[in-house]
């Protein structure tokens, strides 16, 4: 029983911890910058291993697996998301 109750708290702590505050997501000739109220998050684009997009998001993902997980409803526009990809791979593929 303590073993399903372990399981359980594992699983939810991360929803109990969820903020649901503004996230904005920066890319830039340097690297890529997650600000969250006074929380400012960079990695320079050599730290980055991939972009892809998977299950209706883009994910970012860093050499350390951590990750920016971008919802699409976050672009206005297809073309608009398809030059944020453009920028990125670009950045990734160069290794800057």
């Amino acid at each position: 029983m303590l073993g399903i109750l372990a399981c359980g708290v594992m699983i939810a702590y991360p929803q109990m911890r969820y903020r649901s505050e503004v996230r904005t997501l920066i890319l830039d000739e340097r690297g890529v910058r997650g600000v969250r109220g006074k929380t400012d998050y960079f990695v320079e684009w050599a730290k980055i291993a991939r972009v892809e997009q998977q299950d209706g998001y883009l994910v970012i993902t860093e050499r350390k697996l951590n990750a920016f997980i971008i919802p699409m409803r976050a672009f206005a526009s297809e073309e608009e998301k398809a030059a944020f990809l453009d920028f990125a791979e670009n950045r990734i593929s160069q290794g800057i």
